[in-house]
């Protein structure tokens, strides 16, 4: 009996000899340090272990600050030993410094035999994690006993393993989310604005950014573990995905960067290489769906993907230097956002190997940096949304003149018209009615000189008119003008017209009843206009007639004619400020088609009103047209 004691204490102690050897305890003395040293770890040849037999491998421990485990379809295997301690210990974690630790299965061996404690890591829901934290943990009791974790997973896992007392672990995780959740609240505000900016303007550009800045922010909540803590509430975990994150953040990435340096007409290799590389994400996204990713590789794909994000950011700076000498200003703005990403790189490695201290910028240096990139790449959109609003003020100002000019060249042919036409009417019957001529000479001529004097004044006040487009000022200098003056001028223009048609024109005016408006488009647009339609619409034999009246301290100047009427669909249609289109008059006169609409359009900048009445409402034929303007 005492012999068969003896072989099996030393047949535990040869079972056990290698894990003697090669294995460091965890000790209590341990908490709110590193121990990466002390984690056994295997990484080769782990398919086909068994459970059971989980505790009888022979393990390497790492010896170094940082495990790292680069992309593996093998499971990974993690052993460590906590010492035995008396009596009640605190609650300890040990804290694996990386969310994307995949699925873990937890044993511990309890006097003799293997207990299985539960499933965590990033594969796993957030509330069914053994540990509730953004990055895998497992619990610790200092009583002795091994503990293992079987890992599958497709990413990469560079870590550091620390040990904390739990109050300090929550502690930490409760800073590293208002961390993160800074982080999002700001990324999520430049998306939001950035939206709303494209939805008031249309340019897609803030659209593409708004994509490019919501990819990248998915990426980076998936890395550090924010994401799969955020979708708690629904019993999911999303970080699994980060490989099909990636493959959209780095399309959404190498487009923005070419449309961003305006490069979309641009021939450059390195544009065609990019979009190239856009299509191979697209690949790479569906290869990593089941069953797709066992014939590509699986865990492989990390290599490819990682391939692309090295060479696309080494393109994507080429182009926006080859764009910043081509002397695109937008790239200057990338090419600084860059630079920002850098010094956030920089930061995050410099204090993982020990040159800067751990503080909450350098522990974070990726993130940080990304956030001002984001904010760098916003300011040169804002940038551009000072040279479009330039480039829209520059185009309403020539769109502007444009109008002006054109409306300047219409209004110039209908106020040369009348004069013309008088001229026209004495001219002709100068060589064809000799005789008729020489009796009515002296008048004749006194009408021809009164037509050119009304072109010169006419071409002078366009003149005018010319510089105040050209200014952009086109405002009308008021002065006062007499009603009675006016009409006068009128009569004269159109008195062969009135005896043509046979018309009365009766003109019953206060002579001291004085207006403000422009004279020259006074008389020759508003009123000219008038009467030109009242004569055209007008029956021989017919009468118009011109009286005013003072209301409420303004001038009403009625002009009521007994012609046809204005059909109601045309006041409505001036009313609603649209072009009026010409008809042929009683006596198949023509027309410009737009004499109301200027009237309209000159009455509203004298600051007046203009009111047409069809007369038919009264059981009489005609138009009675009412011009309201201030009293001088």
């Amino acid at each position: 009996m005492k012999n068969v004691k003896l072989k099996f204490v030393l047949l535990c102690i040869l079972s056990f000899s290698s894990f003697a050897q090669n294995h460091s305890l965890i000790s209590l003395d341990d908490v709110g340090s590193y121990v990466t040293s002390k984690i056994q770890v295997i990484t080769k040849d782990t398919q086909g272990i068994e459970a059971e037999n989980l505790f009888e491998q022979e393990f390497i421990p790492s010896k170094k600050e940082e495990i790292k485990i680069g992309y593996t379809n093998d499971k990974v295997i993690f052993r460590f030993k906590a010492e035995k301690r008396q009596g009640d210990q605190p609650k300890a974690i040990l804290s694996f410094e990386n969310a994307l630790s995949g699925h873990v299965q937890v044993y511990r061996r309890k006097e003799g035999r293997l207990e299985y404690l539960g499933d965590t890591g990033s594969e796993i829901a957030y509330p069914k994690r053994i540990i509730r934290g953004m990055s895998l943990a497992v619990p610790v009791e200092f009583k002795g006993e091994d503990y293992i974790l079987v890992r599958d997973s497709v990413h990469r896992f560079d870590t550091r393993v620390r040990v904390l007392f739990e109050k300090d672990y929550y502690k930490k995780e409760g800073e590293k989310r208002g961390a993160y959740f800074f982080y999002s609240g700001a990324v999520l505000s430049l998306i939001i604005y950035s939206l709303f900016l494209f939805f008031s303007t249309r340019e897609k550009n803030y659209l593409f950014y708004s994509l490019f800045c919501f990819s990248i922010f998915l990426d980076v909540i998936s890395i550090v573990g924010l994401l799969d803590y955020a979708v708690a509430p629904l019993g999911i975990a999303l970080s699994y995905n980060l490989i099909r994150f990636s493959c959209f953040a780095c399309s959404s990435a190498f487009f923005f960067a070419i449309r961003f340096t305006q490069s979309q007409e641009c021939s450059y290799w390195v544009i065609k290489y990019l979009k190239g590389l856009i299509i191979f994400c697209g690949f790479i996204f569906f290869a990593s769906l089941e069953p797709w990713s066992y014939l590509f590789g699986k865990a492989y794909l990390g290599f490819v993907i990682d391939f692309v994000v090295v060479s696309g950011v080494i393109a994507m700076i080429y182009l926006a230097i080859r764009r910043f000498r081509d002397g695109v200003i937008s790239a200057k703005f990338y090419l600084l956002s860059w630079l920002f990403m850098f010094v956030g790189v920089f930061a995050y490695m410099g204090h993982y190997v020990g040159i800067f201290p751990r503080i909450a910028f350098t522990s974070h240096g990726l993130m940080w940096g990304n956030l001002m990139e984001m904010l760098v790449v916003s300011l040169g959109l804002a940038y551009k949304i000072n040279v479009l609003d330039k480039e829209k003020n520059d185009a309403i100002l020539m769109a502007k003149s444009k109008e002006g000019y054109e409306r300047m060249a219409r209004v110039l042919i209908h106020d040369l018209n009348n004069p013309l036409l008088l001229i026209h009417h004495y001219t002709n019957l100068r060589f064809k009615q000799p005789e008729r001529f020489s009796e009515i000479e002296e008048k004749a001529w006194d009408k021809i000189q009164f037509s050119l004097d009304k072109l010169n004044q006419i071409v002078e006040h366009y003149k005018k008119y010319e510089v105040s487009i050209h200014r952009s000022n086109e405002e009308l200098e008021l002065e006062e003008v007499n009603l009675s003056h006016a009409f006068e001028e009128v009569d004269t223009i159109f008195e062969e017209r009135f005896i043509s048609k046979k018309i009365k024109f009766k003109v019953n005016l206060n002579p001291n009843h004085n207006v403000i408006a422009e004279r020259v488009t006074f008389i020759n647009e508003v009123l000219c206009n008038i009467i030109s339609n009242a004569i055209k619409f007008s029956y021989e034999g017919g009468t118009i007639l011109v009286f005013s009246e003072t209301n409420k301290g303004r001038i009403v100047v009625t002009i009521r004619d007994e012609g046809t009427g204005i059909p109601h669909e045309v006041i409505s249609t001036l009313k609603k400020g649209e072009k009026v289109f010409s008809s042929p008059g009683t006596q198949g006169e023509n027309g410009l088609g737009f004499g109301l609409s200027l009237v309209q359009s000159y009455v509203q900048q004298y600051g007046g009103e203009l009111h047409i009445f069809n007369e038919s409402r009264t059981n009489r034929r005609g138009t009675e047209i009412k011009i309201i303007l201030k009293s001088s």
